[in-house]
């Protein structure tokens, strides 16, 4: 021990090799997180290699500016405040800062390499193991910072009276100030565009609480028809409730459908389809959570953190509170987006995730999500309940209007584990095979159960004739875009009601609540308010991934595709009775009946297979895409 402070003490270097350690730790960080992120499946994959560069540059220079500054504060210390303990004091606290950021560096490489080649990591421990994560942080930042200090005594004594060491100093600045000045980008103004909405003058603004179920059919709920009886909540609010009859999603991936739902787009147009797909630019700001915000609403989300979580996919200016975490106004990822270009804004936002995540896990402050937890077969309980008990408490504590988005994940598949047995009863649930339609039913018994507490417990604090419920799904059962969900919307005091047999889409939600608030559609929503009635014959398009998703670093993503439909496997259209699809890869063709389709369309309605392809091509090269590779339909499949 006595050799240890005698270590300490005995340790002397310069400012200067302070600030040139800070320099080159904050580019080594910055560089091995990008080379991480830049060599796996993720946002950048569809970034050019110049532009990678670029990032890399300014993250290195962005992170220095931050420890400079920090040792700058201390230096400034060391001027007023004489005295060799003082400085040996502030020189030492300039090397814990080097030793901590060298040590989260050494957490995150460590963790890449277990979970990598091993198939464990931070994200998979639990109780003892976290706490053995917590010790060996310690451990070895406190070994660093010792290594540190005897390595800057170490440089200093060997550059002494060195001339050229003023060329290194400044190589640095000139590194930093071009890393800034090449990477300079005018603020956007996407934050700001829905300023006039604030001038809104209703004030009786209602609750607006949508709740989509993952996966699920229409054709297995009893409100919409089937012998079991898996809706009775549903089937009393139908009965005064706009209930759409014939509903699809636009995206066969959760991820899309639910960015499809905000911002009344096609995934075509955000190119949001699947992680790691973000929202860039415009798209950004452009969604119903922040017009609500603008009105003055309290906005909250509570999803799955890897395929919907507002944050993660760059959905800017739109919740308050999304899946546990609580943003406060002006916060560190909308202050980089204000500035920067979303590409570099995001990446910054990846980096500090990354690290703030394993700290809060081993430090037993909040759980990382195992997102492995949505692979294909496995059965897992997702915590439907707490999401309701803490949507329902904001509402109740709230002094503004709140819109609120819970995904219930209990109808997840591929296999079930419902809370309450009644068509499952005598089966066993380690056994059950994929997609087993008793253990399918009863996970839509628990779902209905779970919007009967919503509407009793709305009904008892005295707010269910002041809220807008909204029930939905993402995607049929099995990520598909072909068959009917369900949409149903209740307006306070049963106000609209009315079945709609023509063909509906998830973009028609946003349309339809702005229609009620009074709120004129943006020109940007393609939906279409249901509130006058029957929208008529229309094409309903849809798109999915049209391959298997991989599991990658513990995230599932879905590889980028090649040029020119990217990471979109298939296009399909909807109409009257009849669904569409051309694959993007090898341009097969498929049609066939929707099951269950109680719609009619009119006699003069086109329903030619080559009209249909115009609207497919139509759609994709409004949006960008180049189409020039499809021709017409290949082989029709049934």
């Amino acid at each position: 021990m006595r050799d240890l402070k005698n270590r300490i003490r005995e340790a002397a270097f310069s400012w200067r090799s302070l600030f040139e350690a800070s320099f080159f730790t904050a580019f080594l960080y910055g560089f091995m997180e990008w080379l991480f992120i830049v060599t796996k499946p993720s946002f950048f994959s569809a970034v050019s290699f110049a532009k990678k560069v670029r990032i890399l540059l300014f993250t290195g220079a962005f992170l220095s500016a931050i420890l400079l500054a920090a040792a700058g504060v201390l230096f400034i210390f060391s001027r007023v405040l004489r005295g060799a303990k003082v400085q040996s004091i502030l020189l030492s606290g300039g090397v814990l800062i080097l030793a901590v950021v060298s040590g989260c560096l050494g957490l995150l490489l460590f963790d890449n390499f277990t979970y990598t080649v091993l198939k464990f990591g931070i994200i998979s421990s639990e109780g003892f193991t976290t706490f053995l994560y917590l010790a060996g942080f310690i451990i070895l930042c406190g070994y660093l910072f010792l290594n540190i200090k005897k390595n800057l005594t170490a440089f200093d004594q060997q550059m002494a009276n060195k001339g050229f060491r003023k060329y290194v100093d400044a190589a640095i600045t000139a590194v930093l100030l071009a890393a800034f000045v090449l990477n300079y980008e005018q603020p956007d103004t996407y934050s700001s565009q829905f300023a006039s909405f604030a001038q809104h003058e209703r004030e009786d603004l209602p609750n607006i609480i949508l709740i989509t179920a993952d996966g699920l059919n229409a054709a297995n709920t009893s409100v919409y028809g089937y012998e079991r009886d898996t809706t009775p909540r549903l089937r009393e609010l139908a009965a005064e409730s706009i209930v759409a009859e014939n509903a699809f999603n636009n995206s066969g991936s959760t991820m899309g459908s639910v960015i499809s739902i905000y911002t009344g787009k096609y995934p075509t147009q955000t190119r949001t389809l699947y992680a790691p797909d973000i929202l860039k630019g415009k798209d950004a700001y452009q969604h119903l959570p922040n017009i609500l915000k603008s009105l003055g609403y309290h906005n909250i989300q509570y999803t799955h953190p890897h395929h919907a979580d507002a944050f993660a996919r760059n959905v800017l200016s739109s919740f308050d509170e999304a899946n546990g975490k609580i943003v406060q106004p002006n916060n560190i990822q909308e202050q980089f987006n204000r500035y920067l270009d979303t590409d570099y804004a995001y990446f910054f936002y990846e980096i500090s995730n990354r690290i703030a995540d394993r700290l809060r896990h081993i430090t037993f402050n909040k759980k990382m999500v195992a997102r492995q937890d949505l692979i294909l077969g496995e059965t897992k309980r997702f915590d439907d309940q707490a999401k309701i008990d803490r949507i329902l408490q904001v509402i109740e504590e709230s002094s503004q209007p709140v819109f609120a988005h819970l995904h219930w994940m209990g109808t997840h598949g591929a296999t079930f584990l419902p809370n309450h047995r009644t068509y499952s009863q005598g089966k066993d649930t380690a056994s059950q095979v994929m997609w087993d339609v008793d253990f399918y039913d009863d996970s839509i018994l628990d779902f209905d159960a779970g919007v009967g507490q919503v509407i009793d417990r709305l009904t008892a604090i005295g707010e269910y004739n002041n809220t807008i419920l909204v029930i939905g799904s993402d995607h049929g059962q099995n990520y598909v875009t072909n068959k009917r969900i369900p949409l149903i919307i209740h307006f306070p005091s049963g106000q609209h009601h009315a079945v709609i047999q023509s063909n509906v889409q998830n973009i028609d939600i946003a349309p339809t609540l702005l229609d009620y608030l009074g709120v004129e559609k943006p020109a940007w929503m393609n939906g279409t308010s249901l509130l006058p009635g029957e929208p008529g014959d229309r094409p309903i398009f849809g798109t999915g991934v049209g391959k298997d998703v991989e599991v990658e670093r513990g995230s599932l993503v879905v590889e980028t595709l090649k040029p020119p439909f990217y990471q979109f496997g298939y296009i399909s259209v909807i109409y009257c009775g009849t669904w569409y699809r051309l694959d993007l890869v090898n341009y097969a063709w498929m049609e066939g009946p929707v099951e269950g389709h109680t719609g009619s369309c009119s006699e003069t309605s086109p329903i030619d297979r080559n009209a249909v392809l115009n609207w497919m091509v139509n759609r994709l090269r409004e949006d960008g895409f180049d189409t020039s590779s499809i021709t017409a339909p290949g082989r029709s499949q049934q």
